[in-house]
């Protein structure tokens, strides 16, 4: 049966037996042999709820086997993002060398986000900068997780921890004349 858009509020179908034996699969640590029942199921099952669950546990195989460009894809097709989806999100962006869109997200959560998202996404912005070779970028997001978002006092903590090893490190390359 087709429906247009506007026809119905929601639709429903029972479990797929294929979700069971895909988490079955995955529980006995044969992630591999689940991928196929999991695409299926996503497929199959597309807008009924069970492509979701179908999708979370597909994206979460392809993070753990360290296939992070497949990550990346299903965990952007999930509607909502918890903060824990989030950070797999990253990490795999991070992994799979998807860098510019990654900036953008955290544009995004430092400008729009809660107090807590803005404080993360700094933090993560200045590991990115400090691993491409901007030293003073990343102090400047690291010095304003510190100072400005002290209420986020495990986040702040890190912050502060990055900046003093950062100006150990900077104290070490100057010259004795200089110190």
């Amino acid at each position: 049966m087709t429906f247009r858009k506007g026809q119905y509020r929601s639709a429903a179908v029972s479990r797929p037996k294929e979700l069971d034996r895909a988490e079955q699969l995955l529980n006995d640590g044969r992630g591999n042999e689940a991928v196929p029942l999991l695409k299926k199921v996503k497929m199959d099952c597309r807008f009924l709820a069970w492509d979701q669950k179908a999708i979370l546990l597909l994206a979460n195989q392809y993070f753990e086997t360290g296939q992070f460009g497949e990550a990346v894809a299903e965990f952007q097709t999930l509607k909502k993002k918890t903060p824990d989806i989030q950070a797999k999100l990253r990490e795999s962006m991070i992994q799979s060398g998807n860098t510019g869109a990654l900036l953008a997200d955290l544009e995004k959560d430092i400008f729009s986000g809660t107090r807590e998202a803005a404080a993360r996404a700094y933090l993560m912005r200045a590991e990115l900068k400090s691993a491409n070779g901007d030293p003073e970028g990343a102090r400047r997001d690291w010095l304003k997780v510190a100072t400005f978002f002290r209420a986020q006092k495990e986040i702040a903590k890190q912050a502060e921890e990055k900046l003093n090893g950062h100006e150990e490190a900077q104290d070490a390359r100057r010259p004795d004349s200089l110190r």
